[in-house]
């Protein structure tokens, strides 16, 4: 029987080899970014190898480090709206810039019907369908690489093909929408931008790629002067090689059916003003966008804290892969928001989404080669 934080030395083939055990109350993602473990790990290097000049092992400054590429990664962010909106400002994109109507106010039984249900019905969904989609066997064999296919990086793929699925919800619950309320209502696909012209669209997709290309030019430049990326915890904005390019294509279909259908639904059909104000609206439309996750990690963990065990039939991987989700379905959200507010396009923040979170799933993500 091994106790904790008892290091252990045996002699193996005439080398002396030394063993620890940790164990932290603390959940596997967080450990990577815990002070205690990093300290746990100096002092076993330190006795097992030693050290020219010793140090204490809290004497730590990487959480510094850790702030200010934090700070980084929001104003990664914050660069996805105001560099589209700058190039707006250009010859080039000047065509685009044409700010949606004002927020209207939800009124109306049916309507708030609609608004409230709908968006518990696309929480139920989301939450369900990615408990489901961890149980399907054919799934798990490609998510897990236990079975060759073509699919390079199974988590990414798995989490691509649930934004999937919750885009054609996403796309149903529009279309009832539309037919039992608002088209009685006048409500006009063409004003509201769901049909902006086939130069609109197009236009709006060039719109997107520029600004994919500019943020992470920023991100090479910065990467190529002085070493550092953008990252906080799980979420990471890092440069890449060329082969990602390849790896982002693979999914980004499945990733734009969630992120356009998404940004569809929080713009051209779900856009009011609630007490008076439309930012209330976007927030309770990025919260409702990671509510799901949220509530699974919390559940996962809480029934892992009172019984030691995981929830029967989620496994913990799939949890642990929410943890960036929560972030970036909100964040997204966001962006969505705030681009159609200068465009009336509901597209470019679609595309722009898509393709953001197809790089940095991609660029964060092992590859298997068979």
């Amino acid at each position: 029987m091994r106790e904790q934080g008892e290091v252990y030395t045996e002699s193996i083939d005439g080398t002396e080899a030394m063993r620890v055990i940790y164990s932290l109350p603390q959940t596997h993602p967080w450990t990577t970014i815990s002070s205690t473990a990093v300290g746990h790990l100096v002092d076993f290097f330190d006795e097992s190898l030693g050290a020219p000049t010793p140090i204490s092992a809290d004497n730590q400054l990487w959480q510094l480090k850790e702030f200010f590429t934090a700070l980084g990664l929001i104003a990664f962010g914050i660069l996805l709206v105001t560099v589209p909106r700058a190039l707006l400002g250009t010859p080039a994109f000047r065509a685009l810039a044409t700010p949606a109507a004002p927020a209207t106010a939800l009124s109306g039984r049916i309507p708030a019907i609609w608004f409230w249900g709908g968006m518990l019905v696309s929480v139920l969904i989301s939450g369900i369908s990615y408990v489901w989609l961890s149980q399907q066997l054919p799934v798990l064999g490609i998510t897990f690489n236990a079975v060759p296919s073509i699919v390079p990086q199974g988590s990414v793929f798995f989490i691509a093909v649930w934004a999937a699925i919750n885009g054609l919800a996403a796309m149903m619950i529009m279309a009832g929408a539309y037919l039992a309320f608002a088209k009685k209502g006048g409500m006009s696909l063409r004003d509201s931008g769901v049909l902006p012209g086939w130069r609109a669209f197009f236009h709006g997709i060039g719109l997107a790629l520029t600004t994919v290309v500019a943020v992470y030019a920023v991100v090479f430049v910065l990467d190529f002067l002085f070493k550092t990326d953008f990252r906080l915890w799980v979420i990471g904005v890092k440069w890449f090689s060329v082969d990602k390019i390849g790896l982002a294509l693979f999914v980004l279909p499945l990733f734009l059916i969630y992120f356009v259908a998404n940004s569809v639904a929080i713009n051209a059909f779900n856009r009011f003003t609630i007490a008076g104000r439309e930012w209330v609206n976007t927030a309770v439309l990025a919260v409702a966008n990671s509510l799901a996750p949220l509530v699974l990690v919390i559940a996962q963990y809480s029934v892992f804290a009172v019984s030691g065990e995981l929830i029967p039939g989620f496994g913990g991987i799939f949890s642990i892969w929410l943890f960036p989700v929560i972030v970036i379905l909100a964040v997204t959200a966001i962006v969505s928001r705030k681009l159609y507010r200068a465009t009336g396009n509901p597209y470019i923040a679609g595309f722009l989404n898509a393709a953001i979170v197809a790089l940095v799933s991609v660029s964060n993500s092992l590859v298997i080669r068979y």
